[in-house]
Formats: C-alpha cells, sequence, structure tokens
C-alpha cells in the first residue's frame, strides 16, 4: 500500500484501533455515495478522501502488522472507496490522481474490471490511447455485457484506429525500402559478367 493523497489537509483525529478506523472509513465512505448520487461532487470528493486517509496504511503495516483478515477486510473498504474516489477525480479532470487510485487497487486485485474500466477513462483523458485499449480491452472480456465498459471499448477502439490511419498516411511512401538481402544464386547468375559460364559462352 502506499500514501495516495497529501492528507495535509485534515485536521480531524485517526484512532490507533483498527476497527475503529475501518468503521470511521465506512461510514464516510457511505455519506460520500450519497452526495455522488445527487451530483455533489465537492461533498463527494471531500467525504472518500477523509475516508481514505483513515483506511491508509503504509506498506509495512499493512504487509506485516495486519493479519489476513484484516487486510481482506480492510481492501472490501478502500479498493470501492479508491475507485470512487477516482470517478470524482475523472469528472473534475484529474486524471493523474485517478491513474494513482485504480493502480493502487489493480496492484493488490488485478482482475478488478472497475478498476480496469476507470484507469481507461484516465488514460483517455491524459490522451495515452494505448494504455486506455489494453485496460479496456482486459476489461471488456471481464464484463462484455457491461453497456458503459463497450461503449469505452468501441470509442477507445476507434480513437486508436484513427491515429494508426493517420501516422500511416503520413509515412506513406517516406520509408526506406529495406534492400534485398544479398543471394548467392542471383551472385552467380548467368547474366553476372563475374559467372565463369559467362564467358565461357
Amino acid at each position: 500500500m502506499e500514501e495516495l493523497d497529501d492528507f495535509a489537509d485534515i485536521t480531524e483525529e485517526r484512532s490507533c484501533v483498527f476497527e475503529e478506523r475501518l468503521a470511521a472509513a465506512e461510514e464516510l465512505r457511505q455519506t460520500g455515495n450519497q452526495f455522488f448520487a445527487t451530483g455533489d461532487l465537492v461533498n463527494a470528493e471531500d467525504c472518500y478522501h477523509r475516508a481514505l486517509f483513515h483506511a491508509n496504511f503504509d506498506p509495512l503495516q499493512y504487509n506485516f502488522e495486519l493479519m489476513d483478515q484484516h487486510r481482506e477486510g480492510l481492501d472490501r473498504i478502500r479498493h470501492p472507496l479508491c475507485l470512487n474516489l477516482a470517478a470524482v477525480r475523472i469528472a473534475y479532470g484529474y486524471f493523474q490522481s485517478a491513474v494513482t487510485l485504480c493502480k493502487a487497487v489493480l496492484k493488490e486485485d488485478a482482475n478488478n474490471a472497475k478498476a480496469l474500466f476507470r484507469r481507461a477513462k484516465a488514460y483517455k483523458g491524459l490522451k495515452q490511447h494505448d494504455l486506455a485499449k489494453e485496460d479496456i480491452t482486459k476489461a471488456f472480456k471481464l464484463m462484455p455485457s457491461d453497456t458503459k465498459v463497450y461503449e469505452l471499448y468501441r470509442e477507445i477502439k476507434a480513437i486508436c484506429a484513427r491515429e494508426e490511419a493517420k501516422v500511416a498516411k503520413f509515412w506513406k511512401g517516406r520509408l526506406v525500402k529495406e534492400p534485398k538481402p544479398f543471394s548467392m544464386t542471383s551472385f552467380l547468375s548467368i547474366r553476372n559478367p563475374f559467372n565463369l559460364f559467362y564467358w565461357i559462352l
């Protein structure tokens, strides 16, 4: 795990008790979901950001101090929290932050379709279309019946196809043709004046 946000702006206390930290994070996440559902992105982001403050543990704590069941419980809250915050950041145009949040989830759950979908949207916003295509292709294989995934899949594929066509058009006729490889058969053909048979004839 890693520090995903700068929490210098947060003044509230963070409990030393694991269960209390998870409870605080989950309560804020649910409140953020309510704000998000009404389109209030400002308050939704604030809740998700504060929730992540409570649910974020440094790598040493996560890997060596927490037991397996604690990590599993934390991930059940932290993963959707990261993805919800990524959705808000994408809406605001903070694409690099969204990529970082999605990467944190995919590091622990490589086949998380929602994380792949959100990261593809963020990469599209950054105009890194090859990376977006790679992510959305994986997401589409995992969720082929999801309408939003399919629409983004088609959109990114179309963008990549247009870019490839532009590149092909730009380089058409500009590339130097590769020289034909040396062939001893051709060199010793009867048309070659160095061939012995040429002089005999």
